[in-house]
């Protein structure tokens, strides 16, 4: 006996934005306040962008010696506070934070808001799409991977969603504010602090080519886990009935390290990223202080530009290094989405019709007239069954039904009986198994007579001195 995890179909390439419109069907209900926390993210970036300008503003103002004209619209607030300069300042600066504080936490409560709604819905449509899937679906499909399709992979979702992955968009913009800003300060030290933008695309680029594939990876080993793992439970009896608890913890093992390798190599792919925007970063730094200090030696820009211009940097910088753990947690979120839309397209064999017809007065009178059934091609369950029963009559019957076995000299017949009105489990327990010398047909006795069906699998309990098949 061997528990078989059978390998998930592969996916053909699906396109992120197919993916996103898919999911977008879910949070379309919720879009007003989704939109809401969209309004939220620029106002959230020009709180955190006029910070620096701020500290440049306060240096230049009252920090040195050859002291800058305030801008206009700073005179009103200078003026409020008379003497006390540094301590207006300090006002402006605390309600540049606590606004980009409460917009922050706007948006983030909003997106989590219709993220849990949306999530909700479709854990709710994934499940009355499995409930409409016929037998023969869940007869080839571990029900371990099934509940890793509603609950991993929904959560890898979810956690696009609390990581910001959807502000990608927005980061983007918040970098190209930056770089205009420094460009409205001072031309020929923002090129410099943008030498370092070109190697860490083509590093970013090489990075996400790779992760991809990486995670759609961890998804299908992490199903393969958790299916094996709800099949090895569910059977545990048997296992320890049959003494293979080490073959099983040999087959457990072997899918374990599979996962853990999977995702050891998204810990390179991640680490890599981050470590280079780290070091760019840092590069980027040194190149303003050697560029930027000798042209404020010369007066040729101020101190508080100078140090204006690596708070933007940092700034700069730091939408990077989110964008690719946003951009990793993306990446393992499209990986899901693909798993769920692949389920959500089995087509659904159950169905009401649009128009359900009212049926007449029926007798109820059953009939199966040689019924045959298979969960798959060429592995029958029930072959040439044929009955009747009239209406107000219970079945209940005395059976004896025999099946060639492939052993040459002998054949296997069951039997159960049960009177009229006896319950089920007596006769359960009256089931018993005897060898015959040869293959017969079966013979009923019942209340009507019911020619037994020929089964595909056979079950009964050995009786002592027979030979199992």
């Amino acid at each position: 006996m061997r528990m078989e995890i059978a390998a998930e179909e592969k996916l053909g390439r699906v396109y992120d934005l197919k993916l996103l419109r898919w999911v977008w069907s879910y949070v379309h209900p919720y879009r007003r306040l989704f939109f809401l926390s969209v309004v939220l993210m620029p106002l959230n970036s020009m709180f955190a962008l006029a910070q620096p300008y701020i500290w440049k503003l306060t240096i230049d103002l009252f920090l040195t010696h050859n002291r800058a004209v305030p801008p206009r619209w700073l005179r009103p607030v200078l003026e409020a506070f008379g003497s006390h300069g540094l301590l207006a300042m300090g006002f402006v600066y605390l309600l540049l934070v606590v606004g980009e504080f409460s917009t922050f936490y706007g948006q983030f409560y909003l997106t989590m808001m219709v993220a849990q709604y949306s999530l909700s819905d479709l854990r709710m449509a994934l499940f009355k799409h499995v409930e409409r899937l016929p037998m023969s679906f869940f007869d080839r499909t571990p029900t371990g991977r099934l509940v890793s399709r509603m609950t991993t992979d929904i959560d890898a979702i979810n956690e696009m969603f609390s990581a910001g992955s959807l502000t990608m968009f927005m980061d983007v913009l918040t970098m190209l504010g930056i770089v205009a800003i420094m460009f409205a300060f001072n031309a020929r030290l923002a090129i410099w602090a943008m030498c370092a933008v070109p190697p860490l695309l083509l590093i970013l680029n090489f990075f996400g080519s790779r992760a991809r594939v990486v995670y759609r990876e961890i998804r299908e080993r992490l199903a393969a886990l958790n299916s094996y793992l709800a099949e090895a439970l569910a059977g545990m009896a048997v296992v320890q009935l049959f003494t293979r608890e080490k073959r099983s913890r040999e087959e457990f093992d072997a899918l374990n390290i599979k996962s853990r390798d999977a995702q050891m190599v998204a810990n390179v792919y991640e680490a890599g990223v981050f470590s280079a925007v780290e070091s760019l970063s840092s590069a980027t730094i040194g190149i303003i202080l050697w560029a930027g200090g000798s042209e404020g030696i010369r007066r040729v820009i101020t101190l508080g530009t100078l140090v204006a211009f690596i708070d933007y940097a940092q700034k700069f910088f730091l939408p990077l290094r989110d964008i690719s753990s946003k951009y990793t947690t993306l990446q393992s979120a499209l990986a899901a989405m693909e798993r769920i839309e692949a389920l959500m397209e089995t087509p659904a064999s159950i169905a009401s019709p649009p128009t359900p017809r009212r049926p007449s007065p029926v007798r109820g009178e059953i009939v199966f007239d040689h019924v045959g059934f298979a969960y798959r091609a060429g592995e029958p369950v029930l072959r040439d069954l044929s009955f009747t029963v009239e209406p107000g009559r219970k079945i209940s019957s005395s059976c004896s039904r025999a099946f060639t076995t492939s052993a040459p000299d002998a054949s296997w017949s069951t039997a159960s009986t049960c009177a009229s009105g006896t319950s089920r489990r007596s006769a359960v327990r009256s089931a018993w198994c005897s060898r015959t010398s040869s293959s017969s047909p079966a013979t009923c006795s019942t209340t009507s007579a019911l020619p037994a069906p020929t089964l595909a699998r056979p079950r009964c309990a050995r009786r002592s001195g027979a030979r199992r098949p």
